[in-house]
Order: structure tokens, then C-alpha cells, then sequence
């Protein structure tokens, strides 16, 4: 079902980024991005996005060292497609693969699953809650909450959308954090 983030509008004015991907992850179109402790990698382990952190970035793609994008027949293995990458456990010193990602920010909406259906938990079918993430690719349904200062919260839902009659996909935007964003 956790079929990652998708921009909710064409965004023409973005340029994509690369960013060189953690060692030992598997990473697929959708998923968000985080930086590591190490500051130039990224990564989208659950650990740490179900933190204080902030994603960066939505992954797009992938690319080799040389910045050639991963596409049909470029570093393909079984593991590595142009949807999905697994780094190997030296990635950050010998393959170097990266992720191509399109910057977010807080006025980008994003289309995102939640990992139960909305309402499941009170307010997590209403406008103007706050969510925390599950992985890269899913929002928490169960931890939404009104606004307050007590806790990190990631996600301002902006509701759920309406062309989606499962009531799985919320529209969010990043919500900005004075500690952790820029």
C-alpha cells in the first residue's frame, strides 16, 4: 500500500538536486529524504525520519558518481532499477550513488498515504492536524494531533484527497521547525 510522496502539482521552476546516498539503504521513487549525522549523505532510514528530523528532499531517481542518471539499462541489477536503488555497504566510498531529489519546501503539497484509513483515530480526516511520519513513504495516522509546542510534528494535513474514494491519501506540506530547518 506505501507507495511513497508524490508532488500534488507539476512543478516546472525546480530543479532536481543529487545528494549521495547512505550506505546499506534501499531507497525507491517517493520516498522522503533525510541529511545524515555525517551532513553531505542522505538517507531515508525509518529511525531517524520518525524523529525530530526534517526531510530535505523527494526522491526522484537515482545517479551514478559521474551525476548519468540510473535509467533503463544503467547500472541495473536486480536491486537497482530506475524505481528503486540498494546501496551496497560502501557506497558512500566506492560506488557513490546518489539520489536525485527535487528540493521541498513549506508551500510545496504533497500527496501522502497514511498507514490507516483517515478518521480511524479522531481528527485524522479534518484539515489543519499535524502528523508525524511512519517511514519515507507513509504518515502515521495515529498520531495526529491538533496544534501544539509539546512534540516534533512533520506533516500539516491540508485535509484528504478528494480524488481518492479509499481515504488513504492526505495532502500535506512540511511543517517548518526553527531547530531543524533552515
Amino acid at each position: 500500500m506505501a507507495l511513497g510522496f508524490r508532488l500534488r502539482q507539476d512543478v516546472y521552476t525546480v530543479q532536481t538536486r543529487n545528494a549521495l546516498l547512505d550506505d546499506s539503504i534501499t531507497v525507491k521513487v517517493g520516498d522522503l529524504l533525510i541529511p545524515t549525522a555525517a551532513g553531505d549523505i542522505v538517507t531515508n532510514d525509518t529511525a531517524a525520519i520518525a524523529g525530530d528530523f526534517y526531510p530535505i528532499g523527494l526522491c526522484v531517481g537515482f545517479a551514478d558518481d559521474t551525476g548519468r542518471v540510473i535509467g533503463q539499462g544503467t547500472a541495473q541489477t536486480a536491486a537497482n532499477t530506475p524505481a528503486s536503488l540498494t546501496t551496497a555497504a560502501d557506497n558512500t566510498t566506492v560506488a557513490k550513488y546518489n539520489a536525485v531529489y527535487v528540493p521541498i519546501t513549506e508551500d510545496m503539497q504533497l500527496l501522502g498515504v497514511l498507514d490507516a484509513v483517515a478518521g480511524t483515530t479522531a481528527l485524522s480526516d479534518k484539515e489543519f492536524v499535524y502528523f508525524n511520519l511512519v517511514d519515507a513513504r507513509t504518515i502515521d495516522e495515529s498520531s495526529v494531533v491538533a496544534y501544539t509546542n509539546a512534540s516534533p510534528l512533520q506533516l500539516l494535513s491540508e485535509g484528504l484527497d478528494p480524488l481518492d474514494t479509499t481515504n488513504f491519501t492526505a495532502i500535506v506540506r512540511l511543517v517548518k521547525n526553527s531547530q531543524n530547518r533552515p
